[in-house]
């Protein structure tokens, strides 16, 4: 097997089309389909199937793409390991997070690498943790940020560390009075805003806080952003729990208060592919993390 058949199939399916892949590659579209006929003839099974007019992978080429992304991913960054980061430094970076994490989080830090390195490009994705490792899998996303631990079965395919731990508050509308206690809460009955239960296949990441501190859930309203959860709650539906980082301000300016607990915390974590390290940029921008956290 050649390497550039791997470089070909890659592109393609990167591309998930024959020409865009032809023409990011600066080659004739002959010269790549013959490329992935003779990749598929040593293998001995079919890669891609027709989809519309692009190109879907089979399950076997699904398998084969997930091993070709790190080497070229690996392979990518050659140019840059006699020069280390500069200001010329051109990296794609495609991180998937929570939303709040791409709202809150994420502006602060990139405004800050963007002044040492404006020529790094971003593209970010904001969405659930189950969708976000679909797409780390599927080689759409490079990185992904969120609160939920990875499977037993994920862990096969997905490496994942703890970057810090997270406080998080139980907070309501000031408007709503004042509840010093968890039994002061509990017994006014507030609605809970919190996140959809089908949203996640195993336990919500903040759930355990609920069962720790002991907060009734009696009435729920469910919603998939925590942003629109966070308006809700400032428009005095109900009750919630968000990092600290995202009640910050509402809670300085009096417009939202917090239950008297122990700080509860829960971990942000990183995944990315197995067996794939992170890129010399993300290095940096993971100790920014840190600086900032």
């Amino acid at each position: 097997m050649e390497l550039n058949w791997l470089k070909y199939f890659y592109e393609v399916a990167g591309a998930q089309s024959v020409t865009r892949a032809s023409q990011k590659m600066k080659v004739s579209q002959p010269a790549v389909t013959k490329m992935i006929k003779q990749l598929e003839g040593s293998l001995g099974y079919s890669l891609f199937r027709r989809k519309g007019r692009g190109l879907q992978l089979t399950s076997e080429g699904q398998t084969l793409y997930q091993v070709c992304v790190p080497i070229f991913k690996q392979l990518s960054l050659v140019p840059q390991l006699n020069h280390g980061l500069t200001k010329a430094t051109n990296e794609l970076i495609r991180v998937g997070a929570s939303d709040n994490i791409c709202n809150y989080l994420f502006p602060r830090l990139i405004l800050k690498l963007k002044k040492s390195y404006p020529q790094v490009q971003w593209s970010i994705y904001a969405g659930t943790s189950q969708e976000i490792k679909q797409k780390i899998l599927s080689g759409e996303l490079d990185y992904g940020f969120f609160y939920t631990s990875l499977s037993l079965r994920e862990k096969d395919l997905l490496d994942e560390s703890i970057l810090s731990e997270m406080p998080f508050k139980v907070v309501y509308s000031s408007a709503l009075g004042n509840f010093k206690t968890v039994s002061g809460l509990n017994q006014a009955s507030l609605t809970y805003v919190g996140a959809r239960q089908g949203d996640y296949t195993n336990t919500l990441p903040e759930q355990w806080i609920h069962n720790k501190i002991g907060l009734k859930l009696d009435h729920v309203i469910e919603a998939n952003s925590k942003e629109t959860q966070k308006r809700l709650v400032l428009e005095g539906m109900g009750f919630g729990v968000f990092p600290e980082f995202m009640v910050r301000e509402e809670l300085k300016k009096g417009n939202l208060r917090a239950l008297h607990t122990k700080d509860q915390s829960i971990d942000i974590r990183m995944i990315h592919r197995r067996n794939e390290a992170p890129s010399p940029f993300m290095n940096q921008f993971l100790k920014e993390y840190q600086n900032y956290c």
